[in-house]
C-alpha cells in the first residue's frame, strides 16, 4: 500500500518548527499526521460494514451484525471527534509524550473492535464466506497503514488487537487448514510490521528534514530580516550623516568664503613687508581649507549625479599645459626633480574631468615623495593615449592598493608627518575615470615609488586641434571699473566682505540681504545692476535661484550667478535644473572677478 501523509496546516507548521531540533517535534508531527487521517477512516468502514453484512446477512443474526457495526462505528466516530477537538486545541504539539499513549491506546481498541468480527461470524458461515470475510479484513488490516502508518506505534497496537483475533476465529474452526491459515496470517503480519516499520522511519526523516529545512529557512529568513534593518539603519546614519555634513558644510564655507575675500582684498593693499607676509600666509591657509572644501564638493557632485562627462577632441599636451605648469612649481618647491614627456596626441574625453584627475595625480605624487622625482609622461600605445603620472615616493603596499582608492583612506607614513592629505583624491580620480569611461591602473612597490596609469581612447582624427588661445590680463580688475553688481546674500559676515571686495575691484556693490531689499534699493534710485550675484539659501528659507528669476522677469535679462555653500545632492541638482551659473563657496576672488567680467560682456 502506498503511504498517505497529509500537509499540516500553516498554524500547525508554525507550532511544531518551535520543537524542530527535537524528537518531541518529530512525535507532534506524527500524531498529527496520523489524526488527520484518523478523521477519514469511518467513510470508507462505512462501507466495509456494509460488505461485512453482505457476507454474514444470511448466516448470522441480524441483531448480532447491526450491534457490531453500531459498536465500530460508534467508537470510530467518537474517535474523530475527540481526534479533531485535540487537533484544534493543539494538544499534540503542547504534549506529544502525554497523547502518544492516548493515540496507541485508541488504536488498540478500534483494533479489539473492528477485529471482533472474525470471532463474531465466522462460526456461522460456510468455508467460501469465510475466505472471503478473512480477505477483507486482511485489506482492512493492510489499509490501516496508511491511517496510522505514520506513527509505528499506534499502527502496531491496531494489528495485535485486529489481526489475533482474526487467526484466533480460524484456529476455532473445524477446517482442516485452520492451522496453515493462521501460519499465513502471522506471516502477512510480519511483512506488515517490516514495512510499517521502514515506513515510520521514512515518515520521521522526511519529518525532520522538513523541519531543518524549515529551520534553515526561518533562519535566512531571520537574517535578511536582520541584513534589512542594519541596511535602513546604516541608510538612516548615511542620510543623517549626509545631511550633517551638509550643514556642517554649508555653516563652514560661509565664514571661509569671507575670510577668501577679505584676504584677496588684504593681499591687494600696500600694507608693508610684515603686513603681506601675514596675507600671504592667511591665502595659503584659506587656500588648504578651499582643497578640502572642492573635495567635498566633487564627492557630493559625483553622488548627485550632476558631474557628468562632456567629451570632445583636444589637444593633450595643451590640455595638461596648465596642469603640468601647476605641477612643475609645487614639485620643484618641494625640492623635487619634475620631468614631462607629453607627446602631441589628439584624444577624446572631457577636458576639465582629465585635468582634474591628472592634477589630483600629481598632487598626490608630490605629497608623498620627499626625495627624486615625480614625472608626468604621455604616450600612444595599442591606439590608445596613455598618460602615466610616477614618484619614487614612500611606494603602496600591494595590500593597500585596492583600499587607498577608498573615501577617507590615508596611508599614514611616519616620515610624511604633516603633509598628509584629506583621503579624498584618489577616491574622486577613480569615480572621474568611471565618468570618462578610462582605464586606471597602479603598479607600485613600498619604498620603490607608484606609477598611476590612465588609458583614454584617441580622438577619429588624426590631426591634432590646436590649443585653445588663453591670453589672461595682466590687469586682474581691467574690465570691471563701474560695473553695478548687485548681491542678495543673508550672511552679514559675507555681505561685508562682497561690499570691500567689489569696491576694491572698482566695481559698483548694491548688497542686500533679501528679494524685497533689492526691490526696495531699486526702486529707491540706485543703478539697475548689470550682474546679479544671489546665494542660494537665503533667510526665512527663500530661494536664491527664484529671487534672482524675479528680478530678472522685473527688471530685463540681467545675467547672474548663483553662490552656494550647499553640497546636498537635491541642492546640486536643483542649481544644474536651473541652468544658471554657479559657484561654490569659498569662492576665490580670480575666480568671482572672472565670472563678473564674463556676465558683463554677456549683458
Amino acid at each position: 500500500m502506498e503511504r498517505v501523509i497529509l500537509p499540516l496546516s500553516e498554524r500547525d507548521e508554525t507550532e511544531l518548527l518551535d520543537n524542530a531540533g527535537d524528537d518531541a517535534g518529530v512525535l507532534a508531527a506524527q500524531l498529527t499526521l496520523v489524526a488527520r487521517q484518523w478523521l477519514r477512516v469511518p467513510y470508507v468502514v462505512v462501507i466495509i460494514c456494509a460488505y461485512v453484512g453482505y457476507l454474514t446477512w444470511e448466516h448470522a443474526p441480524h441483531a448480532k451484525f447491526y450491534a457490531w457495526t453500531a459498536l465500530t462505528l460508534g467508537v470510530l466516530v467518537a474517535r474523530a471527534v475527540l481526534i479533531a477537538r485535540l487537533l484544534r486545541n493543539g494538544a499534540f504539539e503542547r504534549a506529544p509524550q502525554r497523547w502518544a499513549g492516548v493515540v496507541s491506546a485508541l488504536a488498540f481498541a478500534s483494533g479489539l473492535i473492528c477485529g471482533a468480527a472474525a470471532l463474531l461470524f465466522f462460526d456461522a458461515l460456510p468455508r467460501e464466506n469465510q475466505a472471503l470475510l478473512t480477505m477483507v479484513m486482511c485489506c482492512w488490516g493492510a489499509g490501516a497503514l496508511a491511517a496510522s502508518g505514520a506513527y509505528p506505534r499506534a499502527y502496531f497496537a491496531f494489528s495485535v488487537a485486529f489481526f489475533s483475533q482474526i487467526a484466533l476465529g480460524w484456529l476455532l474452526t473445524d477446517a482442516p487448514d485452520r492451522a496453515l491459515v493462521a501460519l499465513l496470517l502471522a506471516l502477512f503480519v510480519a511483512v506488515l510490521a517490516v514495512y510499517v516499520r521502514d515506513n515510520g522511519r521514512m515518515v520521521e526523516q522526511s519529518i525532520r528534514i522538513r523541519f531543518e529545512n524549515a529551520g534553515l529557512v526561518r533562519r535566512l529568513q531571520a537574517a535578511h530580516r536582520n541584513a534589512e534593518s542594519a541596511r535602513q539603519r546604516a541608510e538612516e546614519a548615511n542620510r543623517s550623516k549626509s545631511q550633517f555634513l551638509a550643514a556642517a558644510s554649508h555653516d563652514l564655507r560661509q565664514p571661509l568664503h569671507a575670510l577668501s575675500l577679505l584676504t584677496a582684498v588684504l593681499n591687494s593693499m600696500d600694507g608693508g613687508a610684515r603686513v603681506n607676509e601675514i596675507g600671504v600666509r592667511i591665502g595659503q591657509s584659506v587656500q588648504s581649507l578651499d582643497q578640502l572644501f572642492a573635495a567635498l564638493l566633487d564627492l557630493s557632485k559625483l553622488d548627485a549625479g550632476v558631474l557628468v562627462a562632456e567629451p570632445r577632441e583636444i589637444s593633450l599636451a595643451a590640455t595638461l599645459a596648465a596642469v603640468e605648469s601647476e605641477a612643475r612649481s609645487r614639485v620643484e618647491a618641494r625640492g623635487l626633480r619634475f620631468d614631462s614627456d607629453i607627446e602631441p596626441l589628439a584624444v577624446r574625453t572631457d577636458p576639465l574631468l582629465l585635468q582634474r584627475i591628472v592634477r589630483n595625480l600629481l598632487e598626490n605624487a608630490a605629497r608623498y615623495t620627499h626625495s627624486g622625482s615625480v614625472a608626468l609622461r604621455c604616450r600612444l600605445a595599442g591606439g590608445a593615449a596613455l598618460i602615466e603620472v610616477a614618484d619614487t615616493g614612500v611606494g603602496i603596499p600591494p595590500e593597500e592598493q585596492e583600499r587607498v582608492f577608498r573615501e577617507f583612506y590615508r596611508l599614514h607614513p611616519p616620515e610624511l608627518e604633516g603633509s598628509i592629505g584629506f583621503g579624498l583624491g584618489l577616491a574622486i580620480v577613480r569615480r572621474l575615470a568611471g565618468l570618462l569611461e578610462a582605464k586606471l591602473e597602479l603598479i607600485s612597490q613600498p619604498g620603490e615609488g607608484s606609477t598611476f596609469t590612465l588609458t583614454i581612447p584617441r580622438a577619429r582624427s588624426e590631426q591634432v586641434p590646436p590649443p585653445e588661445a588663453d591670453v589672461p590680463s595682466r590687469d586682474p580688475i581691467a574690465g570691471l571699473h563701474g560695473t553695478v553688481v548687485l548681491v542678495i546674500e543673508d550672511d552679514a559676515a559675507v555681505r561685508a566682505a562682497m561690499t570691500l571686495a567689489l569696491r576694491r575691484w572698482d566695481c559698483e556693490p548694491i548688497v542686500v540681504a533679501t528679494l524685497d531689499d533689492a526691490r526696495a534699493a531699486l526702486e529707491d534710485g540706485a543703478p539697475r545692476p548689470q550682474v546679479i550675484v544671489a546665494d542660494l539659501r537665503l533667510a526665512g528659507g527663500a530661494d536664491g535661484i527664484a529671487a534672482l528669476e524675479r528680478l530678472r522677469e522685473e527688471y530685463g535679462d540681467i545675467p547672474g550667478v548663483i553662490v552656494t555653500g550647499d553640497t546636498g545632492a537635491d541642492r546640486l541638482a536643483q542649481i544644474r535644473r536651473s541652468g544658471h551659473r554657479v559657484l561654490h563657496k569659498p569662492v576665490q576672488a580670480e575666480e568671482l572677478m572672472s565670472v563678473i567680467r564674463q556676465l558683463t560682456k554677456q549683458a
